[in-house]
């Protein structure tokens, strides 16, 4: 692993940080989330969510095991009185994009959720369906209202706390978004729209509805402050900044988080990738062997449980999930941004990609005993720390 460590500036991260950016075509932020709608509100919470992590467990399972279950119903206008009883919903995010194909059909054939306790009713459901979303949070199905106010509940959930304000988490997240922007707070207009790199204030304002400039006038004229008596300018203070946001996730809470995502940041907030230059050549200290065989060690984990190869991973699907942050194996990554496991992983798909293709069908591992210097030797060993499970 000590030769891929050289690796790690110029071609080698270009690379990696094209296949990582090319894979979000894919698996976008919200590919993973399923929506179930029409559970039957005579379960109890707890049940249903009990049912679902286990039916999701053989499929890699869920990202910290959590499901969101409103903690009340939606209203549907019933076509019969057996679905008065079925107006329940959940929205789930898997680990594995893989597997979501198969985690779809599985909830949707499951007699339970269908409500179908006596084996002679599944049919009268026809509320019951489960969904995933497109990059947007949308969905097109013929239970497009309820899944649409089964989504706002989900944003408003991730985004607000019970009190209606934004929760730390958030709060946290859109200064550092805020801060991003060159120059000092608060922040002029020609500040604000900065086109740098590093700048993420315009992905999430470009993502709004209206052109950047009309939203930025919207933004200042209502949340904006006159530093100088002596002009009619306004300025944006990070206060201004998040009372705007509070008042963007109280009225439409799906639209803030569509622009979050914008940012370059996961759902739970994590970066995808380096936002700028200057960024990733910070994140060079962290290149090190032991962080890539702890990487491969975390992979090759990854793929045994979720049943799929290594290239059949996206590299936003690595996620330090509280139970792997305790795990004394995992200690060389304790510390180590998310979004340099995510390239440095990206970088290890290449190569073991090329290694896979172009070297080890010319190689014979038959004499390794005999020719311990081998190119076969040398490459059965580097195998077992920088080489990830490829079938």
């Amino acid at each position: 692993s000590s030769w891929i460590s050289t690796q790690s500036t110029g071609e080698g991260v270009k690379q990696s940080l094209c296949q990582l950016r090319d894979s979000l075509a894919t698996c976008t932020p919200t590919a993973r989330l399923i929506v179930i709608c029409g559970l039957p509100t005579f379960y109890s919470r707890e049940r249903v969510e009990t049912t679902i992590n286990r039916l999701c467990c053989p499929y890699g399972g869920l990202v910290e095991g959590e499901i969101f279950v409103p903690s009340h119903h939606f209203p549907l206008p019933p076509s019969s009185k057996d679905e008065q009883l079925c107006k329940g919903v959940a929205v789930l995010q898997l680990n594995c994009f893989e597997k979501i194909k198969e985690v779809v059909e599985v909830l949707q054939e499951n007699k339970f959720l269908k409500g179908d306790v006596s084996g002679s009713n599944a049919d009268n459901n026809r509320a019951y369906c489960v969904v995933t979303l497109g990059p947007d949070l949308l969905c097109s199905s013929d239970n497009s209202a309820l899944i649409s106010s089964a989504v706002e509940l989900y944003a408003t959930h991730r985004l607000l706390t019970h009190e209606g304000s934004l929760n730390s988490a958030t709060e946290t997240l859109l200064i550092n978004i805020f801060s991003s922007c060159p120059g000092k707070s608060p922040l002029s207009k020609a500040a604000y729209s900065n086109t740098s790199e590093e700048n993420m204030l315009c992905p999430l304002t470009t993502h709004y509805e209206d052109d950047l400039v009309t939203t930025i006038n919207t933004i200042y004229k209502e949340h904006g402050e006159k530093v100088n008596p002596d002009t009619e300018e306004l300025y944006l203070s990070t206060t201004g900044f998040l009372s705007w946001a509070t008042d963007l996730a109280t009225s439409r809470p799906v639209l803030l988080l569509r622009c979050i995502l914008a940012t370059g940041h996961d759902l739970q907030y994590n970066l995808l990738y380096p936002v700028d230059s200057d960024y990733l050549n910070k994140l060079n200290k962290y290149c090190h062997p032991e962080v890539d065989k702890t990487i491969v060690r975390y992979v090759n984990r990854l793929c045994r449980s979720r049943g799929v190869s290594s290239n059949r991973i996206f590299p936003q699907e690595i996620l330090m999930t509280t139970s792997d942050k305790s795990d004394p194996g995992l200690v060389p990554l304790f510390g180590v941004p998310i979004e340099y496991l995510r390239l440095r992983f990206a970088f290890l798909q290449v190569i073991n990609t090329s290694v896979a293709k172009h070297l080890l069908p010319a190689v014979s591992l038959s004499t390794v005993d005999l020719a311990p210097h081998s190119i076969g030797s040398v490459s059965l060993e580097a195998g077992t720390s920088c080489s990830m499970t490829s079938n």
